[in-house]
Order: structure tokens, then sequence, then C-alpha cells
């Protein structure tokens, strides 16, 4: 019986803890995961694009490339067919997925004309409200101490102001986190998005089911759990789930990551 590989993060995360993302911060920094994960975990899929639009462009000439801004992508009607196609078939069929696929294979064109390296997938940035700006918040922690040098010793001092120093940036955080939450702010764990794209990635490309998509990501996970990341995920960055019945599974491609921790979530 062949061993199931793992899904794990790459040894080459830097990606770890809570950040604090407005909705739409939010869903663009994990499509961003998302991506990585798509080269990582299905490398197929991604070079059956890159030859695909290939084969669809018409024409050799790509000093017209220079001129192309992401807002002049629905222009660009030479492979977008053959890009939505590609969706289609590997279960990935979303707006943005498509724009940004282009948009992959115009950047790889215009670095190699003729014969594109591979493809770098980006995000491309929507709109924000003129009132929105950046979420950087300040504030100043203060802490006073005494020193009885003749009374009290150095050590316990120094562990008393360093006490003091905690509980106060404590409660300046826990202030600065409300005050953002009213705002409509989410905690966002990178590190949690990153295993769940990964998952999902299986899950849409590959049509596995959440039960084999456990075994992959290790015991301590059941079925139950790994569906209910596979929803949060999709939805976050707006990517529905297709039926387990669409079609048949396609292989993935076999990668040996040794699992070096259970984790959580």
């Amino acid at each position: 019986m062949n061993k199931v590989p793992a899904i794990w993060p790459s040894a080459k995360s830097q990606l770890g803890g809570e950040v604090m993302s407005t909705d739409q911060e939010a869903s663009e920094a994990a499509r961003e995961v998302f991506y990585t994960a798509l080269q990582e975990e299905a490398p197929d899929a991604v070079e059956d694009l890159r030859q695909a639009c290939m084969t669809a462009r018409q024409s050799p000439d790509t000093s017209y490339l220079e001129f192309v801004t992401p807002e002049s992508l629905p222009m660009i009607e030479q492979i977008r067919p053959t890009v939505t196609d590609w969706a289609q078939r590997f279960h990935i069929h979303a707006p943005w997925m498509i724009d940004e696929a282009i948009w992959a294979f115009i950047g790889a064109e215009k670095n190699s004309p003729g014969e594109p390296g591979p493809l770098e997938f980006g995000v491309i940035l929507g709109p924000r409200p003129e009132e929105e700006t950046h979420l950087i918040e300040g504030g100043t922690v203060e802490v006073t101490y005494i020193w009885p040098v003749g009374l009290v010793s150095r050590t316990a001092t120094r562990e008393y102001a360093l006490a003091e120093f905690e509980r106060k940036l404590d409660a300046s955080l826990d202030r600065i986190e409300a005050e953002v939450r009213m705002k409509g702010v989410q905690a966002l764990d990178l590190r949690k998005i990153e295993r769940h794209m990964r998952w999902l990635v299986h899950r849409v490309v590959y049509l596995e089911s959440p039960e084999r998509i456990a075994k992959r990501a290790g015991e301590l996970r059941t079925p139950r759990a790994i569906r209910e990341a596979l929803k949060s995920a999709g939805t976050l960055i707006g990517l529905p789930l297709p039926p387990l019945s669409v079609g048949r599974p396609r292989k993935p491609r076999a990668r040996v990551v040794k699992l070096s921790g259970p984790g959580t979530g």
C-alpha cells in the first residue's frame, strides 16, 4: 500500500501568527497564499495553463504588452477563452482567477517574449474606499518604578518592572484591537490559512474528498474538521467548492514532505 504524501506548509514559509485585516484585505491576502499553494501542490495545472496560452496566442508580436495594464484585461480576448476553459477544467472558475491568470501569462510574456517561463500569479488589488486607510494604530506604554537600592535587589526590581510593562502593554494592545474591530476588522491567522489553502487546492483541482485530505494532513485532523476548513477557505477567497461527482479525480503530483508536527486547525 502506497503511503499518502503529506500536505504541509512549505519549509520556506515565513507566515505565522495573526494580523488584523479588513474583509477585502483578508480575501486578497488569502488569494496570494492560494496561488503559492496552487503552484506548489498542483504544478501540472499551472504548466497546463502556460502551454494552453502559448498555443492560443495568435501573434508572436509582444510589443503591445508594454502598454497593457490590469484595467485593460477585458480587452485581451486572444487568450481569455483558453484561460476560462482551463479554469473550468480545474474547477477554479472564478472571475478573479481568470483575470489574474491572464495577467500571470502576460507577465511571463513580458519577461521572456516568445517562450514564457514559469507563471507567477499575483493579486490585482481592488479599489479602496477613500476613507479607508491601512490599519496602523499606535500607543505609548510607560512604566514608572522605584528601586530602593538598600531594601530590594536589582533582580526583584527588574522582575517587577517587566511584569508591570507586560500588564500595561497587554491592556494597550487590547484597547487597539477593540478599536479596530469596531471598524469591521478581523484577525487573520496566516499560518492556518496557508495550511487550509493547500487543502483547498487538493479539494478543487484534484477533487479529493475530506477523508483523503485528512489522511494527508495527519491523524489528528478529522474529515469533519477538514470539511469546515475547506468551506471557510473557499468562502474567504470566493471560490465555490465543486461537487465531488463532477469528474474523476486527477492524480496529484507526488510530493515527499516530512510531517514536522501536528499543528492545529
